[in-house]
């Protein structure tokens, strides 16, 4: 997952696997814990849950799950959300799918 900026630029890319989040940015790349994560970026971004809230229809696309209103769109013919948007108190992520790879 890359995260964006208001402006569009790269802020970090992450890729999470069994509780541990490979992170690049314009420092490099390095291997953190969730919460060494959560303490960096200044919030708790769902990691888990984002994979579940984009390849798992639900009965309605606008619900709460774990402390995120979350809103999902644009259902692909591949079986996943292209659109979701997170929100919780004081932060508001929107996430756009371009790309789904297979972990390796």
């Amino acid at each position: 997952m890359v995260l964006y900026d208001p402006f569009g630029q790269e802020i970090v890319a992450l890729f999470y696997r069994g509780g541990t989040v490979s992170v690049t940015d314009r420092d490099g790349t390095r291997t953190l814990s969730r919460q060494a994560l959560e303490a960096r970026l200044g919030f708790t971004v769902p990691v888990e849950e984002i994979r579940e809230w984009a390849f798992v229809p639900r009965g309605t696309s606008d619900f709460s799950d774990n402390g995120w209103r979350v809103r999902q769109s644009d259902w692909q013919a591949r079986g996943y959300y292209r659109k979701l948007t997170l929100s919780r108190k004081d932060h508001y992520l929107r996430i756009l799918i371009t790309e789904i790879r297979k972990a390796t």
